[in-house]
């Protein structure tokens, strides 16, 4: 079972902040639709007793289309069938995956 997103996402940059009791998030997502490569930047802050710790890590995620996707699980051997959600949580629009038992 995996999940991956599409071709089909936003290919507009955007960024936000998130706000939780323990840690700031800053986010930026770009698409380098040359590459087909999701590009996620994360800066956090977090709370460490009185005192907040910085990090920051790079997320890189290719792009799929789906139909391509799923004809490479058929030729390796999977016997590829789409789910649209992990347990009671539905995928965000452009987001996919499969059930792959071999």
């Amino acid at each position: 079972m995996f999940d991956a997103l599409t071709t089909g996402i936003s290919k507009t940059p955007s960024a936000q902040v998130i706000e939780k009791a323990d840690a700031t998030l800053f986010l930026e997502i770009h698409v380098d639709e040359t590459a087909s490569v999701l590009e996620r930047r994360i800066w956090f802050f977090t709370r460490h007793g009185d005192f907040y710790a910085k990090g920051m890590e790079t997320h890189r995620q290719f792009l799929f289309d789906p139909a391509t996707l799923g004809d490479l699980l058929l030729r390796a051997g999977f016997h590829a069938a789409p789910i649209h959600q992990y347990a009671r949580l539905p995928f965000r629009p452009s987001h996919m995956g499969f059930v792959c038992p071999k």
